[in-house]
């Protein structure tokens, strides 16, 4: 291991705090003008201001034009000159005149979406979008409170990426009473068809904001996030758990295949016919601006905007899987982030590490492998080898119970299959996975470990007696 320094600041002191990610730490850092700096992405800076218990802290980028020469004076008590005793997001702070106070880091997403989106982009995009894709989600969740009710912290995260990427949409007219305002709600939403109000006057539904083209070219990463978030959506279809999160993740996938896949986005508003307010199209993304009906049937479309470096027709990861069971022979590439790396000579800047949020995708396609190894050509023992990956991947965990039916089937009759004639050297889990406890009460934790609890004869008792003494 080779250690290269990168640069030198002056400082007055620094710990490290879990702050803004779950898995890493941030490194808060007092300058000598008594600054709060959070480095994070890296020697990216972070400027904190410090606010007193009754009201909110902020967070604001340390490049934004900020009054530097005016440090932050906490009651009195003069400049910070010391951060100390720190305890993952919890530090004590010290003044100029020896007070102390303790500040508390609360601020990683608790939405689990929105932590799989940053993980996602951080294996997929470089370090300069993902750092200013944070810094605008945490302004925007500031503003708010840091409040963690539901859909607030995936609304902001969503607004920071469209304004990052230049997205605009159209601006709904805000409602003026308050019957209106009911129906920004996410009870107007969930209840819209309960059969018990069908008879009684609701407020009216706002409509799905049309996105809005800009005479801009669309921006050069859209390829890639575009086949992220595709693929970040194929495993949120895949699991029964989590298709609510789906439902409002879809238009997201749709806004970002609109300008430059509307193939993209027709696949998911069939899957999900509420994530765009209009049916998407290749016009959407032809630079022209017909002066009439009659221009706009006459005139010659010519699509700068589609990229070609992805596929007209988006991967549907279950035709994959299903190819896979019914023609072993079929190559076909899995659709993964290290698939989406290469394909676009991208450098990641893994701001949260390795940590994959597909791993539960890639683990499936490693089941499906098992199940069609073409290596292996008895039915039986293919389905003996999926079963034992089940178990030793997911242990004391049924993972079909959370697979739509038909992607879960092929295992289940694996499971059959197995619990019809079921090996004899298997541990207890896989035992208890196919549903034949008679076997499981039989059966050790670990097979592997041979005992001989047999009668021995004279001769081997009195050598081993000797080898003692």
């Amino acid at each position: 291991m080779q250690v290269v320094s990168l640069t030198s600041m002056p400082i007055l002191s620094a710990v490290a705090v879990r702050a803004t990610r779950a898995n890493v730490w941030d490194l808060l850092v007092v300058k000598p003008q008594g600054d709060l700096v959070l480095l994070t992405h890296g020697l990216r800076e972070i400027q904190v201001q410090l606010r007193r218990p009754h009201e909110q802290p902020k967070l604001e980028k340390a490049d934004m034009d900020l009054d530097m020469s005016n440090p932050v004076d906490l009651e009195g008590h003069g400049v910070v000159v010391a951060a100390q005793d720190a305890h993952w997001g919890t530090t004590t702070v010290a003044y100029s005149d020896g007070w102390k106070s303790q500040v508390t880091f609360d601020i990683c997403p608790q939405d689990k979406l929105v932590v799989e989106c940053f993980q996602l982009l951080a294996l997929t995009l470089p370090t300069e979008i993902t750092f200013e894709l944070h810094c605008l989600f945490l302004e925007k969740w500031s503003s708010l409170h840091w409040s963690t009710s539901q859909n607030v912290e995936f609304s902001c995260f969503s607004g920071a990426l469209y304004q990052v990427l230049g997205f605009a949409t159209e601006e709904n007219p805000k409602a003026a009473d308050v019957w209106s305002l009911l129906a920004t709600t996410t009870s107007h939403l969930r209840f819209s068809e309960d059969p018990v109000l069908k008879h009684l006057k609701t407020p009216p539904t706002i409509p799905v904001p049309r996105p809005m083209h800009a005479a801009l070219p669309p921006h050069p990463l859209l390829a890639p996030l575009l086949y992220g978030l595709h693929t970040l959506a194929e495993h949120l279809r895949l699991s029964i758990s989590r298709q609510q999160d789906l439902l409002k993740f879809a238009p997201v996938v749709c806004r970002v295949a609109v300008a430059v896949r509307p193939e993209w986005a027709d696949y998911w508003k069939r899957l999900v016919p509420d994530a765009l307010s209009v049916w998407p199209s290749s016009i959407t993304s032809c630079q022209f601006r017909p002066l009439s009906i009659w221009h706009l049937l006459t005139s010659t479309l010519v699509p700068d905007n589609l990229d070609d470096r992805i596929p007209v027709w988006p991967p549907d990861l279950s035709a994959i899987l299903y190819g896979r069971v019914s023609t072993p022979d079929w190559k076909v590439p899995w659709h993964d982030v290290h698939h989406i790396v290469s394909r676009f000579s991208i450098s990641p800047s893994f701001e949260y590490g390795v940590v994959d949020p597909l791993h539960e995708l890639h683990e499936l396609s490693l089941l499906y492998n098992s199940l069609s190894d073409g290596k292996v050509s008895e039915c039986q023992k293919r389905a003996e080898n999926v079963v034992y990956k089940m178990v030793t991947q997911h242990p004391g965990r049924e993972l079909t119970s959370d697979l739509p039916l038909g992607i879960a089937a092929p295992l289940r009759e694996a499971v059959r299959t197995c619990q019809l004639a079921p090996p004899g050297n298997w541990p207890l889990d896989a035992y208890r996975a196919i549903g034949r406890n008679d076997l499981a009460a039989s059966a050790t934790q670990n097979p592997d470990l041979l005992t001989t609890d047999g009668y021995k004869t004279r001769k081997e008792f009195i050598v081993s007696w000797n080898a003692i003494f």
